[in-house]
Order: C-alpha cells, then sequence, then structure tokens
C-alpha cells in the first residue's frame, strides 16, 4: 500500500536517529506516540518524520562505526513487522559467519 512507504520513512528516520530498535522506542514509551513527541520536544511536524511502531531494526558490523544499514517491514501489526525480522534474524543468522 502507498502508506507504507510513509511508515517505512518514519521507522527508518527513527532508526538513525535514536540508533534503537522501533519495537524497542515503542515498548519504552507504552506506544504513546505523543509523549515520545513531548520527551524530544518535537513539533507536530518534527514528529510526523518519525515512528515508534516496530518494524525497523539497526544493522551494525563489528569493528565498523555506526549503522551501516536497517531492516524494516511494514503492512501488518507492528508486533508482526517486528517478529517478521526477529524471526528471519534468528533463523538465519549462523555467528560462526562472523
Amino acid at each position: 500500500m502507498p502508506d507504507n512507504w510513509d511508515w517505512v520513512a518514519r521507522k527508518r528516520n527513527s532508526v538513525l536517529r535514536w540508533g534503537r530498535i522501533t519495537w524497542y522506542l515503542s515498548c519504552k514509551y507504552a506506544g504513546d506516540e505523543e509523549a515520545f513527541r513531548r520527551k524530544f520536544q518535537l513539533s507536530g511536524e518534527q514528529a510526523s518524520k518519525y515512528s515508534i511502531h516496530g518494524g525497523a531494526i539497526p544493522i551494525r558490523v563489528p569493528g565498523v562505526e555506526g549503522i551501516v544499514g536497517i531492516v524494516i517491514v511494514s503492512g501488518v501489526a507492528q508486533e508482526e513487522d517486528h517478529g517478521v525480522i526477529y524471526d528471519v534474524i534468528k533463523n538465519n543468522w549462523d555467528k560462526r559467519e562472523v
């Protein structure tokens, strides 16, 4: 759906600014976007660029500074968006490759 592109952009912006999984942000602020906005003193326009809904996870590489990529899922409930990413990483990550 076209709106999913907006959700993807907002989730991406949140990960880049706060360096956290969006599910963490959602849990920390109990899904309360207004409390989140107030905490960081974001105007309504600024807040519209971010989302604390689950579904975006930063990718970091040992020895490399910062975030090198972000995995983002949008289109179902935020728990499911996050769960899709979690399941793929859990089932496909081989720590011997690191």
